[in-house]
């Protein structure tokens, strides 16, 4: 029997619950949900604040990434449009300023449903129990899923994370961690994930394993926060082949052969992942791509947008009629 506490806390998330999801509910007027400011912003920032901000009532830029589970309209929401949904740990949420650019002027919903270290899965909870925040954070982006699936409106699903540290954290043998802690949910959820939005009809789209910066490198004269120098590919994106057969694997039911996206080619070569190009630097700190940067992403998350939102070729018009014999009644 649940104890007093225990009721309480599920009353409370039970009223989250319906709450976030209410603001999914088909309208023609839509909810009107605190806009993120603007990525151009994020230039005048120092390089080391250049990072998203989301709406206050998500996460505030102390906290950047929300620390409860919710569920985000990053624009104004229309139950009459089409959704895409970023969804991940903190890995989606630097992606915001990418998502944004991309939606901007398509009309498209744009809704975030994430958490710092927290990967997506299915871990067979619900949002209202006595669970980890990060797997009711997962638990209310499959609601979200459902809920879309049901309003019959395109919508598509863009699942982020930071991959390589979850496949690292399980190589070791890390089981105290948080991080390792949410790898050994993974070993299941996310698996477990990807049949569930198959079950529900969801498209997805995957973005693969981002370029961060090793713990341990040369001090660089033109700034470590964030670091400005060039690294080596191999220290940036370590574990690449292991990291990408996972996710490959993990999320084939809904990833299928097609390929995961890639953004590193913007900042990697070959051989070097650089940390400055021109005047924007490509991280804000060690693990996560500056705002700025990502902002300049969107050209990637394009085919995610077309797909719910087609962009129609507009008729061409009629020549003029010079022979009213040939002219149409």
């Amino acid at each position: 029997m649940r104890s007093p506490i225990s009721l309480l806390v599920a009353t409370v998330l039970t009223a989250l619950l319906a709450t976030v999801l209410a603001t999914l509910a088909p309208s023609t007027a839509g909810a009107q949900l605190a806009p993120e400011r603007t990525s151009a912003a994020a230039t005048s920032r120092p390089p080391a604040q250049d990072f998203p901000r989301m709406p206050r009532r998500c996460a505030t830029p102390k906290e950047k990434i929300p620390s409860k589970p919710v569920v985000c309209g990053l624009n104004r929401y229309d139950g009459t449009r089409p959704t895409v949904v970023l969804w991940g740990d903190s890995h989606s949420w630097m992606f915001i300023p990418a998502l944004k650019a991309a939606v901007a002027g398509r009309g498209v919903n744009l809704v975030a449903v994430m958490m710092g270290s927290c990967p997506p899965m299915d871990n067979q909870v619900q949002p209202t129990d006595s669970a980890p925040a990060c797997f009711r954070s997962n638990a209310l982006g499959i609601e979200v899923a459902r809920k879309l699936e049901a309003r019959g409106k395109p919508y598509r699903i863009v699942l982020a994370g930071s991959w390589q540290r979850y496949v690292h954290a399980r190589k070791v043998g890390d089981r105290s961690s948080y991080v390792g802690m949410m790898a050994q949910a993974q070993r299941q959820g996310t698996p477990r994930l990807a049949r569930t939005l198959r079950s529900i009809g969801a498209k997805v789209d995957v973005v693969g394993q981002v370029a961060t910066v090793p713990l341990v490198r040369r001090r660089c004269a033109k700034g470590n926060v964030p670091y400005a120098c060039q690294l080596p590919r191999a220290k940036a994106l370590p574990e690449a082949v292991a990291t990408r057969q996972y996710v490959a694997g993990a999320l084939r039911p809904v990833l299928g052969s097609r390929k995961q996206i890639d953004v590193n080619p913007v900042f990697c070569t070959a051989q070097v992942c650089k940390g400055l190009i021109g005047s924007t630097h490509t991280w804000f700190d060690d693990l996560h791509i500056s705002a700025t940067r990502a902002a300049t992403l969107a050209s990637y998350f394009e085919a995610t947008v077309d797909a719910v939102d087609p962009l129609q070729p507009e008729e061409p018009e009629e020549p003029g009629c010079t022979i009213p014999l040939l002219c149409r009644p």
